[in-house]
């Protein structure tokens, strides 16, 4: 996402608990459970930006937008203001993030090796499961996907290669589809980001229809 306001910078800051960058707190997370941040792997898309600026285009909304977005979602429900952190306080049911990281970072090397161990098994519990509910999906996921639809069918012509998180596909997916019902998936290839166990298979899960 592109950056907004500073009082839209403050208001995802306080609800995602990213210390201020959302970026710089995956990788906090990434470093504490012993794995890469999947933004460490897009370094060929800046060396790309600055050989041929022309065609590479950042597509998606700025944090000011997606700010005007959760606004108006909270005018419309304003039981969804209920779930985002008050006054510093931990959010999702008190988990909070930044204390956690807070914490790891006075553990000695041998803690730190059963902490990202530790973490690495939540993680696989909670990837490997159903996407749980998040009020702020509907401006982190939905109104992204909504947004970065209407670009691509804004260019029908144009062939377009689109770096994009997996957990946005099947609704950026299921968007582009509602616009045309011929949009279809040729092919699925993986790339790997972790070296996974030789048994891991990945598979894309998509909403019913």
């Amino acid at each position: 996402m592109q950056p907004g306001t500073p009082e839209a910078d403050a208001w995802l800051d306080a609800a995602t608990q990213s210390g201020g960058d959302l970026n710089a707190q995956y990788g906090r997370i990434g470093d504490a459970c012993g794995l890469s941040f999947q933004g460490d792997f897009l370094a060929f898309l800046q060396r790309d930006e600055a050989m041929d600026p022309e065609h590479l285009v950042t597509a998606d909304v700025s944090v000011t937008e997606m700010y005007e977005e959760w606004q108006r979602q909270v005018a419309a429900d304003p039981s969804l203001a209920d779930a985002l952190p008050k006054d510093g306080s931990a959010g999702g049911g008190g988990f909070d993030v930044s204390r956690v990281l807070e914490l790891a970072a006075g553990l000695s090397g041998s803690q730190k090796d059963l902490l990202a161990a530790a973490c690495r098994g939540v993680f696989s519990v909670i990837l490997g499961g159903a996407e749980s509910h998040d009020a702020l999906n509907g401006v982190i996921l939905d109104f992204r996907n909504r947004r970065l639809a209407d670009r691509i069918t804004a260019l029908p012509q144009a062939d377009i290669y689109i770096t994009y998180g997996s957990g946005h596909f099947p609704g950026l997916f299921q968007e582009l589809q509602g616009r045309n019902p011929n949009w279809k998936i040729v092919a699925t290839n993986w790339t790997t980001a972790i070296v996974p166990p030789d048994d891991a298979a990945g598979q894309l899960v998509m909403a019913a229809p």
